[in-house]
């Protein structure tokens, strides 16, 4: 039904690509989402060709015709993807159509992002892909962190003890850090 209701200057095109980005993925038959991003992404096309007109082609030979560029944006969307769009998107088109440049590709991705920004479901998933990348960042600083740590036990009579009690965490230099001051440590190291 959506795929009949959603024309835009690329017609079902657009629509047919996401599609066929998300076959096999947990969200393939997702209609609403599919609709969503191809909203975003007419929206986005608008924009560049009322900047650009056909400067880097028109709607069916620009690349933003391209379907590894499709692909790509879809699966910018998805959390174990990490990568700037912008640079991740072929800038060639098809037919004889002029390679976008950089200034070009930097504005279609930046209205895209803002268009999916005024969507509550993909400003919902954008939000949390991006708050699970920044925990994953804070994670990996206090591993660091505490990696650089050497431990020293104190008591050799209990050595099961699987919360660390009884044991002093000594720095490089050898002096022993309380857990108040490894707190104030990671937390004075974190926000770095």
């Amino acid at each position: 039904m959506i795929g009949e209701i959603l024309l835009g200057i690329f017609g079902n095109t657009i629509y047919d690509l996401i599609k066929s980005s998300l076959k096999d993925s947990l969200i393939d038959r997702d209609e609403d989402l599919i609709g969503r991003i191809h909203s975003t992404i007419e929206e986005a096309s608008k924009q560049f060709f009322l900047k650009y007109g056909d400067q880097f082609g028109e709607p069916d030979s620009s690349f933003l015709a391209r379907q590894s560029n499709i692909e790509t944006i879809v699966k910018s969307m998805f959390y174990g993807n990490n990568f700037e769009l912008a640079t991740a998107l072929s800038s060639k088109g098809f037919d004889g159509a002029k390679e976008v440049d950089q200034e070009a590709l930097f504005f279609f991705t930046s209205k895209l992002f803002d268009s999916m920004m005024k969507d509550f479901r993909l400003n919902k998933i954008i939000t949390e892909k991006k708050h699970i990348q920044e925990s994953k960042e804070t994670s990996n600083k206090i591993l660091e962190l505490l990696n650089n740590l050497v431990q020293e036990k104190q008591n050799e009579t209990n050595p099961k003890q699987e919360n660390f009690d009884g044991w002093t965490i000594r720095d490089a230099f050898g002096n022993g850090i309380n857990k108040l001051m490894l707190y104030i440590t990671i937390m004075v190291n974190f926000n770095k």
